[in-house]
């Protein structure tokens, strides 16, 4: 298959789309969970950098409900942190405290983990993106993945920083020995 077929598959024309409503914070966090709690899927303009390049400011979301248990580590997923607040980031881990479950998301663009996401904060899962009139699968097992190595690429640049250190230290300890007992001789 080639690029080009495979792109095809992949993204899809948008048209004939109605004018949106427009609505910010607390209401779009009241609209947000009526709609998907209802079981409708959401869209919405995307606005920040935190998950650039993957959905980059003015991209629109796709949102489908989903229950907390059916998430997957790699998927983008749309929770609310206050009631004048929504975020969507990446699903990183999953940890447990006090024998609740709670999520581990972060913003691909940003290094430090969000708080823990607990059950009742999830919304939905984003499927794709709108962008440029074209409709962009990002609920993949490769998109997942892409972006875990992505979102965690500062965590793998660091580990490689440091066996690099290390090696580099016991070469020129060895480089040290093998001059010395050159020396010797």
């Amino acid at each position: 298959m080639s690029q080009r077929e495979s792109s095809k598959r992949t993204e899809r024309r948008i048209e004939n789309r109605q004018d949106p409503i427009r609505c910010n914070g607390p209401d779009f966090v009241t609209l947000s969970r009526q709609i998907l709690s209802g079981g409708s899927c959401l869209r919405f303009e995307a606005k920040g950098h935190s998950m650039y390049p993957f959905i980059q400011d003015g991209d629109i979301i796709v949102v489908e409900p989903t229950e907390f248990s059916h998430l997957c580590l790699g998927e983008i997923v749309l929770y609310h942190v206050s009631d004048k607040a929504i975020l969507a980031h990446r699903m990183v881990g999953r940890m447990q405290r006090a024998g609740i479950d709670y999520l581990l998301a972060r913003g691909d663009a940003i290094w430090g983990l969000d708080g823990p996401v607990s059950p009742t904060q999830i919304l939905g899962r984003i499927t794709a993106l709108e962008r440029c009139g074209c409709l962009i699968r990002v609920d993949g097992m490769g998109s997942r993945w892409l972006g875990l190595v992505y979102s965690n690429g500062h965590v793998l640049y660091r580990r490689a920083d440091v066996a690099c250190r290390r090696l580099a230290a016991r070469g020129k300890a060895a480089l040290r020995r093998i001059v010395r007992r050159i020396t010797q001789w």
